[in-house]
């Protein structure tokens, strides 16, 4: 998994396995919020790629302010099964919600 460049989560990437992408991605997140969910907005797909387009709605643990984040993750599949992901967001808009 790539982490997008500027965001917190890219000082490990790129994560390889289930265990670093559980631990140093998900745990992470996990961490840093009340709450969090993912608003999907469309998804694309074509060939071996699938795009998906929405948005992190969430509560930092910091502040308790709600947080609204516009994302694009790209998925990329193997017979099916994902083998690459690559996340998209607004990093300044994730380090003004920590604030």
């Amino acid at each position: 998994m790539d982490s997008a460049d500027s965001s917190p989560l890219s000082d490990k990437s790129p994560y390889h396995g289930i265990d670093a992408i559980r631990e140093g991605v998900f745990g992470r997140i996990a961490a840093g919020y009340e709450k969090l969910t993912i608003r999907i907005d469309e998804i694309f797909a074509a060939d071996n790629k699938v795009v998906v387009l929405g948005y992190y709605d969430g509560i930092p643990r910091s502040n308790g302010k709600q947080s609204f984040t516009q994302l694009a993750h790209i998925w990329t599949l193997t017979s099916g099964k994902p083998v690459k992901f690559q996340q998209y967001i607004d990093t300044y808009k994730v380090a003004e919600s920590f604030k």
